[in-house]
């Protein structure tokens, strides 16, 4: 504990201090900084019992003669002042569980060889010894090492250690719901948009029974039938002011004496008839009738409108995508779609059959690890050859544009890669399989081995019987001898064969 200092007297002021120096100098001492100071400098003091300094050299001094033994000096103010109730140095935290440093220790993270023999830094949690980059996580943790969120010391640990504090791995955060915001956002565009769409098709269906009754009546080629009929289409939608519109709106080009200025008869609006943009065109009403879809715009009449392209996708886009969704697709696609699912079906087996054919190169010779590997080699075998069937199908299928030969080419590049990669283990099976029928057979191997050993040591025997018959000039037994030897040997051939590569012993 450090020493108290007894009842101090209080130091005089500053300004007394000021005023009896200035008594006893003289006016060019008195201008001197370090000897009189000026009132607004700061003042000085003594950062240990806090005493008044009038220059940076009183101050000096004063902590050589006063402040220069060890031991420690409290000011009074500090020694009253209220300590605080915990700690917030990791000093204080156990170290109990912590390793010692041994000769050799190197950093006790998996993928370090740091040695940390005499500068290893010890994770105040689990205690092991790490290098300096891997300990440089700070962690909230209790006296006894423990983690402690809420009111822990902030404490060196390793990253293990870091990483396990809860939540760590929670990567969701916070979460707030916009479903409901987006969802009333759209169906306000899409309510908006529907009205816009009726709208367009309301005036479709008034264009096409006005002008299919104008039709009927009194025809619409006559001078004064197209001007009536004109007349009717300017009812039905206030045309824009082509004078003001020099560009078409939808393709944004300049009218020319070459590129014609054109109302939509549904809008209104001013657009081009370039056939190459396809910004508008004449439409039959007949064709617009059996578009609509509606039995009571039932005509004949070939009479021709002017369409824009944006009055046609707004009405009929929505209906030829659900057509579009109802039509069975190409055949190009009905290819990819089963070559997919053939795919799925030979991923999902195929690491099963993997392992199992690791087992047997390791020495499994269980029956049922064998049936079973058996089995999958079939079904995958049985996969594969509809893959490739499907595959030879897609390669020899014809194709109408660019884009679906493009399409052929890259899924027939995909299929002949895929199974190059996957067909590779099928081939090492079979090796495999001979290894354990092999293996499963011991015995029987062993007997057939010792027939050998003892059919060898026969053929021997009649060898030098037969030629100890020939240099005794005994024709007679020559004959059954080699007969011997024949049966000898074809007996040896056949037991070789039942042991193929093993019968080399």
């Amino acid at each position: 504990m450090p020493r108290l200092l007894g009842p101090q007297p209080n130091p005089k002021p500053v300004e007394a201090v000021r005023r009896e120096e200035s008594i006893s100098l003289s006016p060019a001492v008195e201008n001197d900084p370090l000897i009189n100071p000026k009132p607004e400098e700061p003042v000085l003091a003594c950062p240990i019992c806090n005493e008044t300094m009038i220059s940076l050299t009183q101050l000096n001094q004063h902590l050589d003669d006063e402040h220069s033994d060890k031991s420690p000096i409290v000011p009074i103010g500090l020694a009253n002042a209220p300590k605080s109730k915990k700690s917030l140095s990791s000093a204080n935290i156990s170290r109990k569980h912590w390793v010692e440093a041994a000769p050799g220790q190197t950093c006790a993270h998996e993928s370090c060889s740091v040695p940390v023999e005499r500068n290893g830094i010890n994770c105040r949690q689990c205690g092991l010894l790490f290098c300096r980059p891997h300990s440089v996580y700070a962690k909230k943790l209790e006296k006894s090492a423990q983690p402690d969120p809420a009111n822990g010391i902030w404490a060196r640990v390793c990253r293990g250690c870091f990483e396990s504090r809860p939540g760590f791995d929670d990567n969701s955060g916070m979460l707030r719901d916009l479903t409901f915001s987006f969802k009333k956002k759209r169906q306000t565009h899409v309510d908006s948009r529907r009205l816009v769409v009726e709208r367009l098709e309301n005036r479709m269906v008034k264009l096409v029974v006005g002008l299919s009754k104008m039709d009927r009546e009194r025809g619409l080629f006559s001078y004064k039938d197209v001007q009536r009929k004109r007349e009717f289409e300017r009812d039905l939608v206030p045309w824009e002011n082509e004078v003001l519109v020099p560009r078409c709106r939808i393709c944004n080009q300049r009218f020319s004496y070459f590129l014609r200025r054109h109302h939509c008869r549904i809008c209104g609006l001013v657009v081009c008839g370039d056939m190459d943009r396809d910004c508008s065109r004449d439409v039959a009403i007949n064709i617009l009738a059996e578009k609509l879809e509606r039995a009571d715009l039932a005509t004949s009449s070939m009479y021709a409108v002017r369409v824009c392209r944006d009055c046609k996708d707004s009405v009929f886009g929505h209906k030829n995508f659900l057509k579009e969704i109802e039509e069975p697709l190409p055949e190009l696609l009905q290819l990819r779609t089963h070559l997919k699912r053939k795919q799925a079906q030979i991923d999902l087996i195929l690491p099963r059959f993997q392992e199992l054919t690791a087992e047997l190169a390791g020495g499994a010779v269980e029956p049922g690890i064998v049936n079973e590997t058996t089995t999958i080699r079939q079904q995958l075998l049985s996969s594969f050859a509809q893959f490739d069937h499907l595959s030879r199908r897609l390669r020899s299928l014809h194709t109408d544009t660019q884009s679906e030969a493009t399409l052929q080419k890259q899924m027939t590049l995909w299929t002949t890669n895929y199974l190059q990669d996957t067909m590779v283990p099928l081939q090492a099976l079979p090796h495999v399989l001979q290894k354990d029928e092999v293996r499963l057979r011991k015995d029987e191997i062993e007997s057939i081995q010792n027939q050998i050993v003892v059919l060898e040591e026969q053929k021997f025997m009649v060898e030098n019987m037969i030629n100890s018959a020939k240099s005794r000039r005994r024709l007679d037994e020559i004959g059954p001898l080699e007969r011997s030897l024949g049966d000898l040997q074809s007996e040896i051939v056949k037991l070789r064969s039942k042991l193929g590569s093993r019968g080399n012993f």
